[in-house]
């Protein structure tokens, strides 16, 4: 296993990643994370908060995720302040916002675009969760917290890790990223769940090929063998931009069932600064 190439004590990673949930549906989905505190910190703001106390939580934060709701406004105004502070630390700054579809999400989106635009400003990226997909939208908020978690702090004997400066280089890219899950059973397990959570990446009007960086996390009750991730890997390669980046990490976890493989892909850098 490749640890972090930060010198840190294991009794100090909590306080590296912050994870703060802004409003209602953002604090519930902290609430539901917390399952991971030794690996990062949670937090649950009000619109009420003071600078200070918020100062004082991210003071030494390498990765401040901030989880909102941005039918909003007021919710995405104090996401904004708090993507601010954390900013000027030189944190990484990762928001996670839903966005409704259709008629509906023009109605509630449209008179608070330019505070999403603020927020994204501030943001080094900002990964949009679309709701009235089938999949529980609370759900897809935690892929990118557990993905990220997943290639840091992974602790199988063979797992494969990355380091903060690897999360940081891919994560950097401004504007939207996109983020699916998928788990595939049987043959090929890896190459059929990377192909799936491709195809299940909701890019709209984008192309695949304009995403700037990808970080992929694999995950399965075994150890991965070489020649798959490989393979794995080269689905995403034939859909990417040829100066894209992909990193990736792995972990063993037993609580998945055998044969089965799971992957979460981010994409990030779609839009232009």
């Amino acid at each position: 296993m490749r640890f972090l190439d930060l010198e840190k004590r294991n009794n100090t990673l909590g306080e590296d990643i912050v994870c703060i949930g802004v409003g209602i549906q953002g604090s519930n989905i902290i609430n539901k994370m917390r399952v991971h505190e030794k690996y990062m910190k949670s937090i649950v703001i009000n619109t009420f908060e003071s600078l200070e106390e918020i100062e004082d939580a991210l003071n030494s934060a390498y990765i401040v995720f901030i989880v909102a709701d941005s039918s909003m406004k007021i919710v995405i105004e104090v996401s904004t302040i708090i993507a601010q502070i954390a900013k000027e630390r030189a944190s990484l700054v990762i928001s996670i916002v839903s966005i409704s579809g259709g008629y509906i999400g023009r109605l509630v989106h449209e008179p608070i675009g330019y505070s999403l635009d603020k927020l994204k400003k501030e943001s080094n990226s900002v990964i949009t969760i679309y709701t009235g997909i089938r999949e529980s939208t609370d759900r897809r908020y935690t892929y990118p917290i557990i993905g990220i978690l997943g290639v840091l702090f992974s602790n199988g004997v063979n797992d494969f890790n990355l380091n903060f400066t690897d999360v940081h280089r891919i994560m950097k890219h401004k504007g939207k990223a996109l983020v699916s899950r998928h788990e595939y059973k049987g043959v090929n397990a890896a190459t059929k769940a990377v192909s799936n959570a491709i195809t299940s990446l909701p890019i709209n009007n984008v192309h695949l090929h304009k995403a700037k960086g990808f970080l992929v996390h694999f995950s399965a009750c075994r150890d991965f063998l070489k020649t798959e991730l490989t393979n794995a890997i080269d689905i995403l390669h034939q859909k990417m931009d040829k100066n894209a980046e992909i990193i990736f990490g792995t972990s063993k976890d037993e609580n998945i069932n055998e044969s089965t493989v799971s992957v979460i892909i981010i994409a990030t850098g779609f839009e232009k600064e």
